[in-house]
């Protein structure tokens, strides 16, 4: 028993007690001394972690092609609309505006890309070729590349092609 205040047998078994002096008790065996982002083991933590989750793709349809817009210029996507991004490269990549209609855009702050997904292979090309975009009357240059996925291969890995 530790000193302090008397408890019942009663208060002592509850299982949020007893898990929370296990996880204590864990934890203060478990401290490496490494810094954050460190690998324990094959283990990855703090930093790492975090930015290893905010990397990955989000799930969008199987059967859509992927663009990834890296884009230039100063232009943080966290700040950029959407719609105005989406109107300005269908501009730019010389589509009609029925090209946008079944295309979902995404936004990855941590890299600060947008991804970009369209069941049309014709289009997912037409974005990748497109150099530059006008947004919020300023030229942006733009960095963008279609992403295959191979289905034969373990968890279907992303591989970018130009």
């Amino acid at each position: 028993m530790m000193e302090g205040e008397t408890i019942t047998e009663e208060e002592a078994s509850v299982p949020g007690w007893i898990d929370d002096i296990r996880r204590r008790a864990k934890s203060s065996t478990t401290t490496t001394g490494k810094p954050a982002g460190a690998r324990i083991g094959a283990r990855r933590t703090g930093a790492v972690t975090r930015v290893a989750a905010a990397s990955r793709l989000p799930p969008l349809p199987t059967d859509h092609q992927r663009v990834i817009v890296h884009p230039g210029g100063g232009l943080d996507v966290c700040r950029c609309n959407k719609l105005k991004f989406l109107q300005a490269l269908l501009l730019a990549a010389r589509l009609p505006p029925t090209a946008a209609e079944e295309v979902i855009v995404c936004t990855n702050d941590t890299q600060n890309i947008f991804v970009i997904s369209t069941p049309n292979l014709q289009t997912a090309e037409a974005y990748a070729k497109v150099q530059g975009i006008i947004l919020m009357e300023r030229e942006h240059p733009v960095s963008a590349y279609v992403v295959a996925v191979w289905h034969h291969q373990p968890r279907r890995s992303p591989r970018g092609r130009r």
